[in-house]
């Protein structure tokens, strides 16, 4: 008597207990020894496709970020700065987005990529959460930079201390387009590693970036911007506090000011600088307001 053909799998579904039932795959390879190796392959693909449909029935789609976040402390939404900034990386924003980042020591490195959604309107920023204990970001060992900007933009970064240990060369690098980002009362540490910086920026599209009251200690270069490129524009670094360091090297900027203790805050200029200052100042009152 002939035996009955593999069953017909087709496209249609079988109940989960058949395609998980190891006892009658075994009891079909018994009775039709003839077709086993079909059986088996048919029965094997039904296998990866029940496999299949229960990783896509369990993975969660996260949304875009938007409104207020607690890194490493009250809320915490996110356990450390890098996890937040994954996060920013992997799901975009929807609007404007803050950070409260609480007091501790968060270790590097850090890499800012694209952000999806992220805009003038749509603003990215990192704050210190009060004013009673200090934020510190650092790395040590063979990384190249603390906090990376690799196309990162409207991003900024407000009262942190950035720490380059051992023998990391850069505190912030900044690369491959990023622009619009604000480094503000940030102090930056350096270990005098040679050819060391405390803000390193190159390549074309750099544009708008704004370092203002920062202070950078023990680096073989300060600052060494140079964006390879007459494109680049708007760069503008004001009431700096730099010490300590071999060179001070800004290239293709459009203002360098050390501090003046006759000045105590920012005051708007003609020209670039004040559409630049104005763009600042927008953005921090808009992210205000927005949380108020």
């Amino acid at each position: 008597m002939k035996p009955p053909p593999c069953p017909n799998l087709g496209y249609s579904f079988l109940p989960l207990y058949k395609c998980l039932d190891l006892h009658y795959l075994t009891d079909m390879h018994q009775v039709h020894p003839n077709t086993r190796v079909k059986c088996r392959l048919q029965w094997h693909g039904w296998w990866l496709s029940c496999i299949f449909l229960l990783v896509i029935g369990t993975t969660t789609f996260a949304d875009p970020l938007v409104g207020t976040y607690d890194v490493g402390g009250g809320a915490m939404n996110f356990p450390t700065v890098a996890a937040a900034v994954n996060s920013l990386s992997a799901n975009g924003v929807s609007g404007p987005t803050l950070f409260r980042v609480f007091g501790g020591t968060y270790s590097g490195p850090i890499q800012f990529n694209p952000i999806a959604g992220a805009s003038d309107a749509w603003a990215i920023d990192f704050r210190r959460a009060d004013n009673t204990s200090s934020v510190s970001i650092q790395s040590s060992g063979s990384d190249t930079s603390v906090i990376f900007f690799a196309g990162a933009c409207y991003v900024t970064l407000d009262d942190f201390a950035i720490v380059a240990a051992g023998n990391v060369l850069r505190a912030v690098s900044i690369s491959a387009s990023s622009h619009d980002l604000i480094l503000e009362n940030c102090s930056l540490r350096g270990n005098l590693v040679a050819n060391g910086a405390g803000i390193w920026m190159r390549g074309a599209g750099c544009d708008r970036n704004v370092f203002a009251k920062l202070t950078l200690h023990r680096f073989a270069d300060g600052l060494n911007l140079d964006g390879l490129s007459a494109v680049n524009s708007g760069t503008i670094i004001e009431y700096c506090r730099i010490d300590s360091v071999r060179r001070v090297a800004p290239r293709q900027c459009r203002r360098f000011r050390q501090p003046d203790s006759r000045r105590d805050d920012l005051r708007p200029l003609c020209g670039r600088r004040a559409r630049a200052h104005r763009f600042r100042l927008g953005r921090r009152q808009r992210v205000q307001q927005f949380h108020l």
